[in-house]
């Protein structure tokens, strides 16, 4: 994500691309199924120094495209998260 504010609060948004997997146990036999998925979302950000900020929210929506497995379906998620952030390299 890319900011161009100066001051402490820095909204962010994203979007990736990528895939999923998901597994599921019944009794002795493992079921999973695999593919592509696309997230997007955003959130904001405190920054605290140069290289820390705590992520206050985030929130993300995810959708995959694989098959159900027995009992439940992994293919459409909503994700809200908060976090600390920690940056690497030239700030």
């Amino acid at each position: 994500p890319i900011s161009l504010l100066k001051g402490r609060w820095h909204p962010y948004a994203q979007a990736l691309a990528g895939g999923s997997k998901a597994t599921q146990e019944v009794g002795a036999v493992d079921l999973d199924t695999a593919g592509f998925a696309m997230a997007a979302g955003g959130g904001l950000d405190f920054r605290l120094n140069a290289a820390i900020s705590f992520r206050v929210v985030s929130v993300e929506y995810t959708r995959a495209w694989i098959h159900d497995l027995p009992g439940f379906s992994a293919r459409r998620g909503w994700q809200f998260k908060a976090a600390f952030v920690v940056r690497a390299g030239t700030w």
